[in-house]
């Protein structure tokens, strides 16, 4: 008689590979938790990517304005131009000297205001007779408190188009913040007379300056808002500032005839969704 073999010890069925789970369909059933972990580790970095944004996006925004832009509460009596207060600044462009100014003006109201802004002028000694003045206007960086140009590390003087030739001729470059922006708000955001009123009183406010040596000639050079700033200081600065002398204005891409320029882009808008291609007399 044939011998039967032995039948097999539990320990050895639990030794014994299962052919299933060897077998494809084994390996069918691994994968589901093998993808789990892949799509956890991407979730995971996906996360901290995010939060990584948000940190940089913070570090990037301008410091809130502090107690320099708070004006004192009545504002103190003067003609606009007077100056509130001043801060040297500890950084300025090589070979100038700058500073940070809280200085009178008139606001879209017509009411008196502070407006911030900024003034630099070279290190050396004013020429006989005053230095002429660069009024900067510059361009759109927002329309809250915190966005104002003097709120940055070195009070804006990157930003400012021609800065280093104006110093090296002796110039003064005086750069307003206008009304809304540093100060508390609201930004009248292109009203050209309060734009105009906030770079005359800052023309006035960079002479009366001590230390600056700043003349009362001046012109007025500004880019997009500034360049729509530049165009109303020229507009307003007879009948306004008569003590000032205006010997020029540049103003480059001036934001102009705005109806037509919102109508334009929000009609544009709308070609684009319906699919619709702008027609060649309006692509300029």
């Amino acid at each position: 008689m044939a011998d039967v073999p032995d039948a097999p010890t539990p320990d050895a069925a639990r030794a014994r590979p299962d052919p299933v789970a060897a077998g494809p369909r084994g390996r069918l059933r691994r994968r589901p938790r093998a993808l789990g972990l892949v799509l956890a580790a991407l979730a995971a970095l996906a996360a901290l990517a995010v939060v990584a944004v948000v940190v940089a996006l913070h570090q990037a925004q301008p410091s809130p304005p502090g107690l320099f832009y708070s004006a004192p509460a009545p504002l103190p009596s003067g003609p606009p131009g007077t100056i509130i207060r001043s801060e040297p600044l500890t950084d300025p462009p090589a070979g100038a000297r700058g500073w940070k100014i809280l200085y009178l003006s008139t606001g879209y109201t017509g009411k008196p205001t502070a407006i911030s802004g900024a003034v630099f002028v070279s290190a050396a000694p004013a020429p006989p007779g005053g230095r002429k003045v660069v009024a900067w206007a510059q361009g759109t960086v927002g329309v809250a408190s915190r966005c104002a140009p003097s709120l940055q590390g070195d009070a804006g003087a990157h930003a400012i188009a021609g800065l280093p030739a104006f110093l090296k001729a002796g110039d003064a470059v005086v750069a307003t913040d206008y009304q809304g922006l540093g100060t508390p708000g609201p930004h009248p955001y292109l009203v050209g007379k309060a734009e105009a009123l906030s770079v005359l009183d800052g023309v006035r406010a960079a002479h009366n300056l001590p230390g600056t040596g700043a003349g009362t000639r001046f012109v007025v050079w500004g880019v997009s808002q500034g360049g729509h700033a530049a165009l109303f200081t020229g507009q307003y600065a007879v009948p306004y500032a008569p003590d000032l002398k205006l010997v020029g204005v540049a103003a480059g891409a001036p934001a102009g005839a705005l109806i037509p320029l919102f109508w334009t882009r929000s009609h544009d808008r709308w070609r684009l969704r319906e699919g619709q291609p702008r027609p060649m007399k309006d692509r300029t």
